[in-house]
């Protein structure tokens, strides 16, 4: 490590110097100069990390399933449900053995360890760099001009303390630079399995970095060529603990991912968004401006043929896995977290430039990079939001501190009391034993069924305050999906709002854990009854009965089983939807499909036909997408259990976005038949809109058609509070 002979004069080759050739004679100028500036790093970064640490809401949810394991729960959020909502299994497990060892506070824990791994990581990062320049002759002072970005760009500092598994995932990638610098053609079989277990730890740190596992391990083949059966002994080797891991998984949880992975549609291609949450990191840390300053030092290099085929592979082994792991993030649609998902990228991009020999074609180039870091961490270090807060993408650190009125939210206290005053409605609730269901923003839904054990059901979007608020043996509800089996896998209802796509209505909530016996006013009985049919068929009965069920050999190999099925299971947001597609000829509602559907502030599909003719609040009607300004055409369809006659449709208005020209369609078996066209139609009002032609069809769907739109808050809209099918008037 720091100070180690390879950083002593050395007499002899001036390239490729294998360690076992480095000679100790004397430490050099040059050699304290440079560990005085590791630790000169360090010590800055760890100050930096400090002064703005914090614990994040998802943080706290890391710190609830730590409490649960110990409580001997298991690792879920809530103990009646096997729900994994940490997508670093390796940072969850190892704040379980440190609580379990020092019986410290789990949240001050989180953030000191987080804090330190962030630190060890750069240090690491900066010997293994030294290491790679040594053992090439270089034997001038070597400055941090790479640590420089780390340095400068407060995201950095934020989560190195936010009680999440950045620091894990920094001392591991930076392990992985040190241990392929150090790695020699002749390195010994133990040398060589350590190296393969440590590079297969990836999918266990976080899934995505599973891409530098797969890079580093093959760099490392390539530069020590081992045997076919030892290269398949080694590969075996880095993949046994992540398998066995994707085996307790599946068999435990039923999926084969993380549920923050299901809810955020990992697999899906976003490359506008994410080129958005690119950017939003770019522009105010000026980040084109170090990597420009660090490629124009690289094209050099190259174009001097400076390096030999090992250093090649060494050097493009982190910088191929950064710009992976950088397009992957962008191709998902990045996430509401600002900075978070490229900071992994960054730092892998610059684990090569990390030290750079101070001479007259680096001096200006470090003299740069040191001067752009001085200038935008102090610049930007005033605890202000520098996102562009496009695509929900929010500075979550400001946000929290702003939210609690504390500078440093650590501990849940400051949580707790920022989620009043539904927080102390729970509070008197669980005092009285008043079991109910209740939302963060103070809506109480119902009494608890009975199905469930615990004193209260907290449901909200801060998943993290919500576990602090609720005891263990309590029920926190998470409205986002990312510890919710059922809200992982709706359609998503927010498209392109990062991490966020899928709240969850209320109607499952109700439907879940509202006693069946209690009225509820918080939904329609025709939504809150196809709710309730949908939990009770088909994969979706299956689906809940494998998080629910008590753990057995039996449940196990179920979940095991049926685990590819679960991950890709997709359950409609629209309740009646949902019963159409798992209770098939069983459903009762009336299934409603749309070109396009607002399904936000009270508007959505299913309110179009649910008896409510009226807009009224929780059951504004239907609404397109909102936001677009050019005229275009829109259709919404209704699909009834079964044939009816229907010689007449009613159009109620919700007082806005009544269709100017319409066409009224029934369904013939085979193709859209046409039965009321309308040009031109005037404004309604709220008066209900009658039409009716001569012959009954008999059929189970019809359809409205718009082809020109009246203007809603400066869009084209179609609107309409209910649609009402009906047969010919008794004689």
């Amino acid at each position: 490590m720091l100070g180690d002979r390879s950083d002593y004069r050395v007499y002899g080759p001036s390239r490729n110097v294998s360690s076992a050739a480095l000679m100790t004679v004397r430490w050099t100028r040059a050699a304290m100069l440079t560990t005085a500036g590791i630790a000169a790093v360090m010590l800055t970064f760890a100050w930096c990390a400090w002064q703005r640490r914090w614990m994040s809401d998802d943080g706290l949810i890391i710190v609830r399933t730590v409490r649960q394991i110990l409580a001997g729960n298991g690792p879920v959020i809530n103990a009646f449900e096997r729900a994994e909502a940490d997508t670093s299994p390796l940072w969850t497990y190892l704040l379980v053995i440190l609580a379990a060892i020092t019986r410290a506070n789990i949240p001050h824990l989180a953030v000191v360890t987080g804090g330190l791994l962030t630190v060890a990581g750069v240090g690491i990062a900066l010997d293994a760099t030294r290491r790679l320049h040594r053992r090439r002759g270089v034997t001038e002072m070597l400055c941090p001009a790479g640590a420089f970005v780390v340095l400068g760009a407060y995201p950095f500092w934020d989560y190195a303390t936010s009680g999440l598994e950045t620091g894990l995932m920094t001392v591991w990638l930076a392990a992985l630079w040190w241990l392929l610098v150090t790695l020699e053609p002749t390195a010994t079989r133990r040398r060589q399995l350590v190296t393969a277990i440590t590079f297969g730890l990836g999918p266990l740190v976080r899934p995505d970095v599973g891409l530098a596992t797969v890079v580093f391990l093959l760099a490392a083949w390539v530069i020590v060529r081992p045997s076919r059966r030892r290269s398949l002994g080694l590969g075996v080797a880095a993949v046994a603990l992540p398998i066995a891991y994707e085996i307790f998984r599946a068999g435990y949880y039923g999926a084969l991912v993380p549920l923050p992975a299901i809810a955020k549609s990992a697999s899906r291609s976003l490359w506008g968004h994410g080129l958005t949450y690119l950017f939003d990191f770019v522009r105010p840390y000026w980040m084109w401006l170090p990597f420009t300053v660090l490629a124009v030092l690289g094209a050099i290099v190259i174009s001097r043929r400076s390096l030999a085929r090992r250093d090649w592979i060494v050097v493009a082994a982190p910088v191929v896995t950064g710009l992976l792991l950088a397009t992957y993030v962008v191709r998902v649609g990045g996430d509401f977290m600002h900075a978070r998902m490229l900071l992994p990228p960054t730092f892998l991009a610059v684990l090569p430039a990390m030290m750079l020999p101070v001479r007259r074609i680096t001096a200006p180039a470090i003299a740069l990079l040191a001067g752009w870091a001085l200038v935008i961490g102090i610049s930007l270090d005033d605890h202000e939001s520098h996102t562009s807060g496009v695509n929900g993408i929010e500075d979550e650190h400001v946000g929290y501190v702003r939210w609690t009125g504390h500078s440093h939210p650590i501990e849940t206290g400051p949580f707790v009391r920022a989620d009043r005053p539904a927080s102390d409605i729970a509070a008197q609730a669980m005092r009285e034993r008043t079991r109910l269901v209740m939302i963060a923003d103070a809506r109480i839904l119902g009494p608890m069924s009975s199905a469930h054990s615990g004193p209260i059901v907290y449901a909200a979007g801060r998943l993290g305050t919500g576990g602090a608020v609720v005891p263990l043996d309590g029920i926190v509800a998470d409205m986002l999906g990312l510890a919710n089996p059922l809200g992982a896998r709706i359609t998503a209802i927010l498209p392109g709002y990062a991490g966020h796509e899928k709240p969850l209505p209320v109607a499952w909530l109700v439907a879940d854990f509202v006693d069946p016996a209690a009225e509820s006013t918080s939904v329609l009985p025709s939504t809150l009854r196809a709710a309730r049919h949908a939990m009770s068929c088909g994969a979706f009965a299956e689906l809940l009965a494998s998080v629910r069920e008590p753990m057995s050999l039996g449940r196990f190999w179920a979940n095991f089983t049926g685990s590819i099925a679960r991950t890709r299971l997709e359950i409609p947001s629209d309740p009646v939807e949902a019963e159409w597609k798992f209770c098939g000829a069983d459903a009762k509602g009336i299934r409603v499909t749309a070109s396009s559907s607002f399904e936000v502030e009270g508007f959505s599909r299913a309110s179009v036909a649910d008896g409510e003719r009226r807009s009224v609040p929780g059951s504004y009607g239907y609404a397109s997408h909102a936001g677009v300004f050019t005229d275009h055409e829109e259709w919404i369809a209704l699909q009834y259990p079964s044939p009816r006659s229907i010689s007449k449709v009613v159009l109620h208005s919700t007082g806005y976005g009544f269709p100017i020209d319409f066409k009224i369609q029934i369904w013939n078996g085979a193709t859209w038949v046409d039965r009321v066209v309308k040009t031109n139609y005037p404004a309604p009002d709220v008066v209900p809109q009658m039409f009716e032609w001569q012959t009954a069809d008999v059929t189970d769907q019809i359809r409205i058609v718009a082809t020109h739109l009246s203007q809603v808050r400066g869009g084209y809209q179609l609107q309409l509070a209910e649609i009402e099918a009906l047969g010919p008037s008794p004689p």
